[in-house]
């Protein structure tokens, strides 16, 4: 996985052929989840089957799944009568929105090119959309405040260099290791952008 760069069509990154697999799969299942349905999977030639990443709670209300609770959070934490009108008459177009942001991620990771490109007015689409997915993971991670997220990462970095204890759940250090590997590819879309509009 390759930092984003500046191009005339956009912002490219490099990824290999395992790496633009488990992304896909991961967007795939947040869209899954987002849109509050249920898909039959198999385990033939899936890239994160190991991580037992399943869209849980799909076919559930937000408030079923933890992760479902961060992708729609509500719009009155004081008020849960307030909350729950606001939450019908908005929903369905978060969900929309949502859905089109991830089928753009979708759509260029499909594209079968090692190079992904974020067009040019595509960008907050992506943003959006990997926040989403980074939601989704921080939840399945327990990623509730700081000291989480930088346990998280400690557990991906001593992964990377292969000093992690042998007591680490195996499905927890490669969840870890793919949103900090996530996290760094969006801050570096983020940081292309910023620099690109910065030389205009």
């Amino acid at each position: 996985m390759f930092a984003f760069t500046a191009t005339s069509a956009g912002y490219a990154s490099r990824l290999d052929t395992s790496e633009r697999a488990v992304l896909t799969r991961v967007v795939e299942d947040v869209a899954i989840l987002v849109a509050d349905g249920e898909e039959e999977r198999g385990d033939d030639d899936d890239p994160i089957a190991h991580l037992d990443f399943e869209p849980a709670g799909a076919g559930e209300r937000p408030d079923g799944d933890p992760a479902l609770a961060r992708l729609f959070p509500p719009m009155s934490v004081s008020d849960p009568d307030l909350a729950a009108e606001m939450r019908g008459l908005t929903v369905d177009e978060v969900r929309r929105s949502k859905l089109a942001n991830l089928a753009v991620v979708a759509r260029a990771l499909a594209s079968g090119s090692e190079t992904v490109l974020v067009r040019r007015g595509e960008e907050l689409q992506w943003l959006a959309a990997l926040t989403d997915v980074r939601l989704v993971l921080a939840s399945r991670l327990g990623i509730d405040d700081d000291a989480d997220s930088r346990r998280v990462h400690d557990l991906a970095v001593a992964s990377a260099r292969e000093d992690s204890s042998g007591g680490d759940d195996e499905r927890l250090v490669a969840l870890a290791s793919l949103y900090a590997g996530l996290t760094w590819w969006q801050e570096s879309l983020l940081l292309a952008v910023s620099r690109d509009r910065r030389a205009i």
